[in-house]
């Protein structure tokens, strides 16, 4: 059937695949506002305050309330020079000319290097409301993994929003040390919530216009509902951002759509640097490309060109939308950790640990330990657990069919998580929200029917288990009712 011939009820098919779409997106728009009512989790409570921070913090607002306009945009753009440098680095270590470059500010409006504040203390809420919310060079250490900055500026928006909601004289801090639920938590976290929303319409989007109409709505469905992406989408970890450029980045590169193929990878890497796992999957499907060919034909290299030109069309246009949001020195060096050993502030988190030779390293203080190029391939490979009969089966079947470019780039992108697990770890949480979108491509593009319904079903029905009392589905949250306030 041609495009734009529309088959007896087609009409209908359309109008209620169209109500179907509208109720998964309500649902997902439910049951993740439920998640974004809880207080910030670990991480959160360190992120939340990076957007305003970026832009000079509480020493721009200073100077702005002074009318010392001038000096409030050197220090915004000094702050976010800053960052730009040294926010894509792991526990950087700050060169001693950028240890002072907000000294004169620390001097006038009496900056105090703040001790740590363990979150049992009885004086935390007062101890935060005394602190500055600055740039900190000397203590940069302690904002952990190194990230690029489009998800602060994205982040900016919703935080001034927040800004005008709050009562006068009362910051978030004092719904957070009272509150485990309020509606206040979700305007925090409304880019990352429309984010996933943003994830399930280019999913069926993709699926619609490649496939049939109902295996769009499977496709939708699976990562509406998938419970990774009802807890996490709507947090603060960048990877909600992440995930719906890199499935469109694959999409356009598919496509040989080779411009937007770049914007969107760009806008990837500008949101987490794990996005370079994306690169192996172009680069197999240049090869696929080649090898087709070569079973047809005498290979021939002019075949595949075009293809050559549109990935380094991609790189390029990739490069120019990262530079804004990390300085690309800071960015490679991050990139390369897992396989070099940089210099890095031991006051912060061990950088070590995300190095192969960390990960593979010896595991026992016996006398005879395990070979660390044995325990790279078993973390690899999975090889000493049931997860590789799995693994081995779905590659197996999914190679016995006939080939789908768009699917086979999907199926390779999942593959990714193994060398990404070796260095991350192989869990079900923030981390998994980039390969959620792909699995629901799979199974929306696969699945027959019937067993589709059944595991959406399956889905919804852990979903209301998850949705019970959200705050203690994972040990990142502290409840309020751990923490003793004191009245003062």
């Amino acid at each position: 059937m041609t495009p734009g011939n529309t088959p007896p009820g087609g009409g209908e098919n359309r109008t209620a695949r169209c109500y179907g779409l509208i109720a998964i997106s309500l649902l997902y728009l439910v049951m993740a506002s439920i998640f974004a009512s809880t207080s910030l989790d670990i991480d959160e409570f360190s992120f939340i305050r990076e957007p305003y921070e970026v832009l000079g913090g509480d020493y721009t607002v200073a100077y702005l309330k002074q009318h010392r306009f001038g000096e409030a945009a050197s220090t915004a753009l000094k702050s976010y020079y800053f960052y730009w440098k040294y926010r894509p680095l792991f526990s950087p270590l700050i060169a001693a000319k950028d240890q002072r470059m907000f000294e004169r500010q620390e001097h006038e409006f009496g900056y105090v290097a703040p001790d740590r504040v363990s979150k049992d203390d009885p004086q935390a809420l007062a101890r935060y409301n005394k602190r500055l919310i600055v740039p900190e060079p000397d203590r940069f250490y302690s904002h952990g993994a190194g990230k690029p900055l489009l998800n602060a500026v994205a982040s900016i928006p919703q935080l001034a929003l927040l800004k005008l909601l709050l009562p006068p004289d009362t910051t978030l801090l004092n719904y957070q040390y009272k509150y485990n639920y309020h509606p206040l938590f979700i305007v925090t976290r409304l880019v990352q919530l429309l984010a996933g929303l943003a994830t399930v319409l280019i999913v069926y989007w993709i699926l619609a216009r490649e496939y049939e109409g109902w295996r769009a709505l499977v496709g939708a469905a699976c990562v509406a509902f998938f419970p990774a992406a009802i807890e996490y989408f709507p947090n603060l970890h960048h990877d909600s951002l992440l995930a719906p450029f890199l499935v469109l980045s694959a999409y356009f590169f598919f496509a040989r759509h080779y411009k937007k193929a770049g914007l969107f990878f760009g806008l990837a890497l500008a949101t987490k640097n794990v996005a370079i796992f994306m690169l192996p999957v172009f680069a197999a499907q240049i090869l696929a490309t080649l090898w087709a060919m070569s079973s047809v034909s005498a290979l021939k290299w002019e075949s595949v060109r075009p293809e050559l030109a549109g990935l380094l069309k991609v790189l390029a246009i990739s490069f120019l939308v990262l530079l804004p949001f990390a300085n690309p020195i800071s960015y490679a060096s991050e990139i390369l950790t897992p396989v070099t050993h940089r210099q890095w502030d031991h006051r912060g988190e061990n950088v070590e640990q995300f190095t192969l030779a960390g990960r593979t390293g010896s595991q026992a203080d016996g006398a005879v330990t395990e070979r660390p190029g044995l325990r790279f391939t078993n973390l690899l490979l999975h090889l000493e657990t049931s997860d590789f009969f799995f693994l081995a089966i779905a590659v197996c079947l999914f190679f016995s069919r006939p080939q789908d470019p768009f699917m086979r780039m999907c199926f390779i992108f999942l593959l990714m998580s193994l060398p990404y697990g070796l260095v991350f770890g192989n869990g079900l949480n923030y981390r998994a929200l980039q390969f959620v979108p792909f699995f629901a491509l799979l199974a929306g593009r696969f699945a027959p029917r019937r067993l589709a319904v059944a595991f959406v079903g399956l889905l919804l029905l852990v979903d209301v288990i998850y949705c019970i009392d959200p705050i203690t589905d994972n040990g990142l949250h502290t409840p309020v009712k751990q923490v003793r306030i004191s009245p003062g």
